[in-house]
């Protein structure tokens, strides 16, 4: 039987809530018991961690304010397993695009300055932080494939179906603007956090 085009999940289409709480009230959101991404029963967890840090005002004074948030999002077992997977080929893919930055900053110290030169050791660093980069890209890409193996037709995000838009520190304490790519479960998720002034932006 044919799916309807909300059932079929459309990639791309992010839907804002946002929510304020206090620091250590992450973890008592209500996430609706079915997958983020599909919309099918949830058998797993994948933590969404966030840092969160801004000033506070108490009255006539400041306070500084910081937090590291961990969100439950549910997932199925399939969808978790593509999300997990491109979360650490981006993670890898990162680490070597930094790793080829040093490798670049280290060429133009050389190149440009006397700080360093090419001696036999620096070029066997360079070397060796160059072929580190290449590695950890194509290692990512190669994650981030195994997971889009897989996606199904009803899935709504190639990576992590809910995302950290933005955060900010009020005077009521933390704002985190959420972004979900299944709208049916962004509507479940505002109407289980509604003590926590859950709205769309």
């Amino acid at each position: 039987m044919e799916k309807s085009p909300q059932q079929k999940g459309e990639i791309g289409k992010i839907t804002k809530v946002q929510i304020e709480m206090h620091q250590h009230q992450a973890a008592q959101f209500s996430f609706p018991r079915k997958c983020a991404c599909c919309g099918a029963p949830a058998t797993r967890i994948l933590p969404l961690k966030h840092h969160v840090s801004g000033e506070q005002y108490q009255g006539l004074t400041t306070a500084k304010t910081s937090a590291d948030l961990i969100f439950p999002v549910p997932y199925c077992s399939v969808c978790h397993e593509h999300s997990a997977r491109s979360e650490k080929g981006n993670m890898t893919i990162g680490i070597g695009c930094f790793s080829f930055l040093v490798c670049l900053a280290v060429v133009i110290l050389a190149r440009f300055t006397s700080i360093i030169s090419f001696s036999p050791v620096w070029v066997v660093v360079i070397g060796a932080t160059g072929l580190a980069a290449v590695i950890f890209v194509i290692l990512g890409a190669r994650m981030m494939k195994s997971g889009s193996s897989f996606r199904s037709q009803a899935c709504t995000s190639e990576d992590s179906a809910v995302s950290i838009v933005g955060s900010s520190v009020s005077t009521m304490g933390l704002i985190c603007v959420l972004g979900f790519t299944n709208k049916e479960y962004a509507n479940s998720f505002v109407d289980a956090n509604r003590q926590f002034h859950a709205r769309f932006t």
